[in-house]
């Protein structure tokens, strides 16, 4: 049987990288959903992409709003409490993330920014939660139904 696996990607490269890993996909089988042993969670903060993968529903947005956002830097070890952002976040990434503005549509290439918008509560709770169902449907699938 084939393995099953879930592939992940964050931010713009790890979408680049599914995008091409789901391409070669299609172009093997003809559609993603003839493999249904591989499946894809892709976290991006830019919301208009559009690919292959975003057409297939695979990709999920990670941002925040302005006042979350705000509370983050003005506040950094009581809003950031849980994630330590004041201790991976000193001064000069927290400047780099606020010259990056508001992280509602991308991070605008700024790795902290996504970082942080990555372990921001919602979406870390979004993907635990997603990726406990992919990690349920992966572990259910039998030999037979797979090769359907």
């Amino acid at each position: 049987m084939a393995v099953k696996t879930i592939v992940i990607g964050m931010g713009s490269f790890g979408h680049d990288v599914c995008e091409s890993l789901l391409r070669r996909i299609e172009s093997e089988f003809g559609s993603s959903d003839k493999v249904p042993w591989i499946k894809f969670l892709i976290y991006e903060t830019e919301q208009t992409i559009k690919s292959l993968a975003a057409n297939k529903n695979l990709v999920h947005h990670m941002g925040m709003d302005d006042s979350t956002f705000n509370s983050y830097l003005s506040n950094p070890s009581q809003t950031g409490a849980k994630i330590k952002f004041d201790e991976w976040a000193d001064v000069g990434v927290r400047d780099l993330i606020q010259r990056g503005a508001v992280p509602k549509f991308g991070a605008n290439n700024s790795r902290p920014t996504g970082r942080l918008c990555f372990l921001h509560d919602t979406t870390t709770e979004k993907f635990e939660s997603q990726f406990r169902k992919v990690y349920n449907e992966l572990s259910s699938l039998s030999e037979v139904e797979a090769l359907k």
